[in-house]
This record gives structure tokens, C-alpha cells and sequence, in this order.
């Protein structure tokens, strides 16, 4: 049986393990990240005039493995992704893929309208949209001079 090597790939698992000791490492300090297992979510947040949008890659998970709750301003993301059942006649001859629990925590700045926080998921990609207050909303406000 011939392996080939993929330099690309050592690179990739450096790049994943420095990823895992600054999650580990700043967990606590920040509040943006916990790590759980050997799972870490690639999270985008973006904000817009009227609501900030997290997006979670998630690929091979189903919602129902995905955990979401939102508490004190810190919006939480968490679930297990678990390894695909294997017959029993099987050899594993290379394992690349990151199964396991995950938990992800991220302060949201600004007040939220908590009822009006909505979640989809598609294509392996969780979308949450936390929909800012109106208290929180910025407001152009025209001011007359005397």
C-alpha cells in the first residue's frame, strides 16, 4: 500500500493546532471563544444598521446537533458532530476529519430584541440574526440653529 505525503496538509494541521492553544489559551480572557473539543466552527459576524448576522460553518451536522442560546448579551453555539458509523469489515487509512463537542460563545455589543432572534440553517451553514433594539439603533437626529 502506497501513502503519499501532502505537505499542504502539515501546514493545515500546525495552522488548526495554533488555532486550538489561542482558543484554549484566550477562552477565558475575552469571552469570544470556548474551547470544548476537537471541533472549531469558523464563525462570521457582521453588522448591519439594524441587526448583527452570525454565520457557523457546520458541514456534516444537522440542526438538530446544534445548541443555541443566547444569555446576558453573549450569544452561545455549541453541539457534537459526531464520526460516521463504519461497517464492521473497515480499515481506516487516513482520518482528517474533526469530530467531537464544540462550544462557541460571543458578547454581542448593543441591546438585542431577544424575541426577535431567528436561526436557519442551510448547506451546512447556521445563520443567526440578532435583531438590534430600537434603543440600540443609531438614529440621525436633525438639529435646527437659532
Amino acid at each position: 500500500m502506497v501513502f503519499r505525503r501532502m505537505p499542504g496538509r502539515n501546514i493545515l494541521n500546525i495552522k488548526n493546532e495554533i488555532d486550538r492553544i489561542y482558543d484554549e489559551m484566550f477562552a477565558n480572557r475575552d469571552n469570544e471563544t470556548e474551547f470544548v473539543g476537537n471541533v472549531i466552527p469558523a464563525v462570521n459576524i457582521d453588522e448591519t444598521k439594524n441587526e448583527f448576522i452570525i454565520s457557523a460553518e457546520l458541514p456534516g451536522m444537522d440542526k438538530k446537533e446544534v445548541n443555541i442560546t443566547f444569555l446576558d448579551d453573549t450569544l452561545t453555539l455549541s453541539g457534537e458532530k459526531k464520526r460516521g458509523k463504519k461497517s464492521g469489515d473497515t480499515n481506516v487509512h487516513r482520518n482528517e476529519r474533526d469530530f467531537g463537542t464544540f462550544s462557541r460563545s460571543f458578547t454581542i455589543p448593543g441591546q438585542i430584541d431577544e424575541n426577535k432572534i431567528e436561526a436557519s440553517f442551510d448547506k451546512g451553514v447556521l445563520t443567526v440574526l440578532l435583531p438590534k433594539a430600537e434603543a440600540a439603533k443609531e438614529r440621525e437626529i436633525k438639529i435646527n440653529i437659532k
